[in-house]
């Protein structure tokens, strides 16, 4: 199966203003933990994987730890 590959750069520029005005007011605010995004999304990660909750964690090896603890 050949796999094809993904511009990532490409996809980056076009959201990049965005990326980068929510960055801008997240560090401005100071608000790191459990803010309002996180909320946000949390709910909308929960709705594209079709479940009822999702939690945001701080990397990939906090996210394999929860998993792993929660089986």
């Amino acid at each position: 199966m050949k796999i094809k590959f993904i511009d990532i750069g490409k996809h980056y520029a076009s959201l990049r203003d965005e990326i980068l005005k929510k960055f801008d007011n997240i560090s401005l605010s100071g608000n790191y933990v459990l803010s309002k995004e996180l909320e946000v999304f949390e709910e909308n990660f929960a709705s594209l994987c079709q479940t009822k909750y999702a939690i945001g964690v701080g990397n990939g090896s906090d996210a394999l730890f929860l998993g792993l603890k929660a089986l």
